[in-house]
């Protein structure tokens, strides 16, 4: 995001370190599976950052358990595994419960998958326009972003592993997606048009030449530009 400001000529940069950096720390491993996540000399911090992510899903609605219907096609799943600034003292372990998209038929689970990034031509513009009228940049992430959406499309997918409730035996049993769930095909397309949606409703215009650029002039000179 783009700002300028009139009579503000005030520069801030800030750069975030993780404290107490070593660049000779040995970095833990990333699991390729679940097996391997729960097997290794890391099992408990797997486990606990598992369970923040399914404690996350069940907080926000994205799915609900449901009787397995006949005749209709379930998603696989399963869990990612990343690790945060692995070469320090303190790594971060996260855990993402996902969809395996190419395991959704199409036209059934999902129609439409496009969705626009910017041009690395846009990028250089909006950098040099910056620079060229003294503007803050920033830069953001909306966490988890994909699950603030509703779905366009009524899918079942498989219930994660280890996290089966006794009352619902996974071979009977299946999730109702409600949310963008990450993995799923239509899940980035679903965010663009919220974000589009959103950003043209606060005055924000879309460019001509970029999909992923948004411009707003504002009263006494301000201009936004936004970029997804």
């Amino acid at each position: 995001m783009i700002d300028s400001h009139p009579n503000d000529n005030e520069y801030i940069i800030q750069v975030h370190l993780a404290s107490g950096y070593t660049p000779s720390f040995e970095p833990p491993d990333e699991p390729a599976s679940t097996a391997e996540a729960l097997s290794g000399r890391d099992a408990d911090l797997w486990q606990e950052s598992q369970d923040r992510e399914m404690a996350a899903h069940f907080k926000n609605g994205t799915f609900t358990i449901v009787p397995q219907p006949t005749d209709t096609n379930v998603v696989s799943t399963k869990f990612v595994y990343k690790i945060k600034f692995p070469e320090t003292p303190d790594p971060i372990f996260k855990s993402r419960f996902v969809a395996r998209g190419f395991t959704q038929v199409p036209g059934e689970d999902y129609t439409k998958t496009f969705t626009p990034v910017p041009k690395p031509t846009s990028i250089h513009f909006l950098f040099a326009y910056a620079a060229m009228h003294q503007m803050h940049v920033h830069h953001s992430a909306v966490e988890s972003a994909f699950l603030i959406l509703e779905l366009d499309k009524k899918i079942y997918a498989e219930q994660p592993h280890g996290y089966h409730d006794p009352r619902y035996p996974h071979k009977d049993y299946v999730l109702l997606i409600h949310k963008g769930l990450y993995g799923l095909k239509q899940s980035a397309y679903l965010w663009s048009n919220h974000v589009k949606t959103t950003l043209t409703a606060l005055s924000f215009r879309q460019s001509d030449t970029d999909e992923s650029v948004f411009i707003r002039q504002q009263e006494k000179g301000i201009l936004n530009i936004i970029t997804v």
